[in-house]
Order: structure tokens, then C-alpha cells, then sequence
């Protein structure tokens, strides 16, 4: 039973441990995953692409170990940092340079990546995801 007792504890320490708390940008955070391309309805009514709104295609990040993204007091006036979101798994890519556009294409859906970037929370009918990374730098792994 001891036995026992001890191998649940280590498994939930390895549990806890994995998950890690971040905050929005300027903090800079690495993040690794897996590419996943998703595609959404876009405008005019963001509602139905076979009712004839635009196709919007992004990539995403489904992270390795899922992050605990903290709005901090200070932070409370901006709309872009102002919610905590819990145990995210997959992050919408904003991406502002074509090296880094380039790795992502090339890399391609189910590649793993490590993403150099910041954080901001979802503001527009263009995000998809709770929370977005900002990427200013990619590497593969």
C-alpha cells in the first residue's frame, strides 16, 4: 500500500510540474508543440463558409504541456492582457515576417516547433483561440 501511495504521489508531482504559469507580453515565453492548420469562417458574418464568408486559414500551436496564462493587476485596463485563461492547450500563430511564415509552410501540419514569443488575449473575430502567441522566433526540433 505504501508502494502504492508513493508511485500516485510522483505521478501528480510530474503532473503539476509539467504545467507552467506565463503572462502576457512583454513577457517573452518558448512554447513547443505541434503545427496544426485550422480554417474558420471569416467575413462578412464569420458564420459559414458555404454561405459565402471568406475562408480563413491559421496556424495554431497544440502545446506540449499545457501553460496557465495569468493577467497581472497591472494589466487590468487592457483588453489585450486583461483575462487569466487555465490549462490552454493550443494557441492561434501570429506571424509578421516571412522567415518565419517560411519554417511554418515548410515544417507543414504535425511538425513540431519550438516558438520564441508573446502572449495576448483574443480581440477580434479573427482570433480563434483563447489566448494568441505572437511569434518572433521559430526553431525546429
Amino acid at each position: 500500500m505504501k508502494i502504492l501511495l508513493f508511485f500516485l504521489c510522483i505521478i501528480s508531482l510530474n503532473t503539476f510540474a509539467q504545467k507552467r504559469t506565463v503572462h502576457y507580453e512583454p513577457e517573452i515565453i518558448e512554447l513547443i508543440g505541434e503545427i496544426d492548420l485550422q480554417t474558420f469562417p471569416g467575413a462578412p458574418n464569420y458564420e459559414s463558409i458555404k454561405n459565402g464568408d471568406e475562408v480563413e486559414t491559421h496556424f495554431y500551436l497544440k502545446l506540449r504541456n499545457s501553460i496557465d496564462v495569468i493577467a497581472l493587476p497591472k494589466d487590468a485596463e487592457s483588453p489585450m492582457k486583461s483575462e487569466s485563461f487555465y490549462n490552454v492547450q493550443i494557441l492561434q500563430l501570429v506571424v509578421h515576417d516571412d522567415k518565419n511564415m517560411s519554417i511554418l509552410r515548410k515544417t507543414g501540419e504535425g511538425g513540431h516547433l519550438k516558438i520564441r514569443g508573446t502572449l495576448f488575449h483574443r480581440f477580434s473575430g479573427h482570433h480563434h483561440s483563447r489566448v494568441l502567441l505572437e511569434v518572433k522566433n521559430i526553431k525546429k526540433i
